[in-house]
């Protein structure tokens, strides 16, 4: 967050935005975990369980569905250094198995 803040100092990193830095993010630590290997099934299996804090909070690949598990907020648009901003004011309960 805080080299996107720098690089753009009047936005807020978009949902797309956000997402393609988690699938980098993790296609990363997958090879770190799999040690450079790209078959499918080493990539796979390596994926399972992985976590990570993503700009969305944290985030975890479920080992047994391989769905991404994230909190999720609840939020409200203000007016921030006059810009509207979603901003969050508590989260879903309960989460995810952080």
């Amino acid at each position: 967050m805080e080299a996107f803040e720098k690089k753009y100092p009047n936005a807020r990193p978009s949902f797309n935005a956000v997402a393609g830095y988690d699938g980098m993010h993790l296609i990363d630590l997958v090879l770190q975990k799999s040690n450079g290997k790209t078959d499918a099934e080493s990539f796979i299996n390596a994926a399972k369980g992985i976590s990570w804090e993503s700009p969305r909070g944290p985030v975890r690949i479920d080992p047994e569905t391989r769905n991404m598990e994230q909190r999720e907020y609840y939020r409200e648009v203000k007016k921030v250094n006059g810009v509207l901003q979603n901003v969050e004011f508590g989260q879903a309960t309960p989460g995810p198995k952080l």
